[in-house]
């Protein structure tokens, strides 16, 4: 997966999470990936504590991304957007419709 917290060593300062999510939000797909970078592992080791399953905890790294993906690009909503944190930050995909 990623090495989750190291600095890409480019020199330049971190970009906030909440820059990174306003640049999701404008359809910028560096953006998410960067998030993914970030994120990807605790996401994958929370789905791995809940079902014993490597591939099933892939599975859902996978589904979360692209359904954040989805959901952003789809609704300008703030409102949107704390629950696709929240769910991110619990580790749960997020559901389409």
């Amino acid at each position: 997966m990623t090495d989750f917290g190291q600095p890409g060593g480019s020199g330049d300062p971190p970009v906030s999470d909440d820059a990174l999510w306003n640049r999701v939000r404008d359809g910028d797909e560096q953006a998410l990936g960067e998030l993914f970078d970030r994120y990807a592992d605790e996401v994958h080791a929370f789905a791995f504590r809940r079902t014993a399953s490597w591939s099933i905890a892939e599975d859902v790294v996978q589904t979360t991304f692209v359904s954040t993906w989805q959901r952003l690009t789809q609704r300008d909503d703030e409102r949107r957007m704390s629950e696709v944190r929240r769910a991110l930050a619990n580790g749960r995909p997020i559901k389409l419709g």
